[in-house]
């Protein structure tokens, strides 16, 4: 199943944070790195808590984790509201 996929399903708009897809970004980063971001969103990247602090301070969010392995199929997901 691929991340498109699932956002049909779920018929709402979801936010990729992180992504771990090709292992050539390290994610062994100091503070500044993770407050900023880095990355390319097109592979692996994390897009910064400055940027998800902006996004989530106001009104009622939902976190949905999936676990998608290279093959496409989710092996795990959970929700946290």
């Amino acid at each position: 199943m691929k991340e498109s996929q699932l956002r049909a399903e779920n018929e709402q708009k979801w936010t990729v944070f992180q992504r771990r897809k090709h292992g050539n970004v390290s994610f062994y980063r100091d503070w500044d790195n993770y407050e900023k971001g880095f990355g390319n969103r097109d592979g692996d990247f994390w897009l910064g808590l400055k940027r998800l602090h902006e996004w989530t301070k106001e009104g009622e969010m939902e976190l949905e984790i999936n676990m998608i392995t290279n093959d496409t199929r989710v092996h795990w997901v959970a929700k946290y509201r």
